[in-house]
């Protein structure tokens, strides 16, 4: 997994504690992103940074103006997993963030480290889904994506092998 989309940038903070911003995007963080994602299309990991720019207030993991970037601009069609959602900027609206997530593009909603807010996310993503067809068209889509992402082979193979 190629992480943490869009990158951190000259930001200062630490996501796992706090919320961290950055006042915008350059195009020298998103060139690891960008260049990789050409080739060889990894599962992205969006990473919980606001960019105050794009979408201030809103985690890029949460954002569809961000997801956009990769989904609509770059046209990735790969995998697209949040960052854990026990991370501050995250954790503060999971029920909405989740939802905003994966209906912004997003693939899976990573819960690894509280219990409880996976099972908050969980029921945010059943209740969504029970009630916006729009919402559960994007699973759809998710569903679908995730079912063509694994690889033949590991993608550090693949890579190691074309040198």
């Amino acid at each position: 997994t190629l992480k943490h989309f869009p990158g951190l940038g000259p930001a200062r903070g630490d996501t796992h504690a706090q919320t961290v911003t950055l006042p915008e995007v350059r195009d020298e963080d998103l060139f690891p992103f960008r260049e990789i994602a050409r080739d060889e299309p990894p599962w992205i990991m969006l990473g919980h940074v606001e960019i105050a720019a794009l979408d201030p207030g809103r985690p890029a993991s949460a954002s569809a103006r961000a997801i956009s970037v990769l989904r609509r601009d770059w046209g990735f069609d790969g995998v697209l997993v949040t960052d854990d959602v026990s991370m501050a900027a995250y954790a503060r609206d999971v029920r909405g963030n989740v939802v905003a997530s994966l209906s912004g593009g997003a693939d899976l909603a990573l819960a690894s480290y509280d219990p409880d807010l996976a099972y908050v996310a969980l029921d945010a993503i059943i209740r969504a889904r029970r009630g916006d067809p729009a919402f559960a068209a994007a699973m759809q889509t998710s569903a679908a994506r995730l079912a063509r992402s694994a690889p033949a082979e590991p993608f550090c193979r693949r890579l190691a092998s074309r040198r």
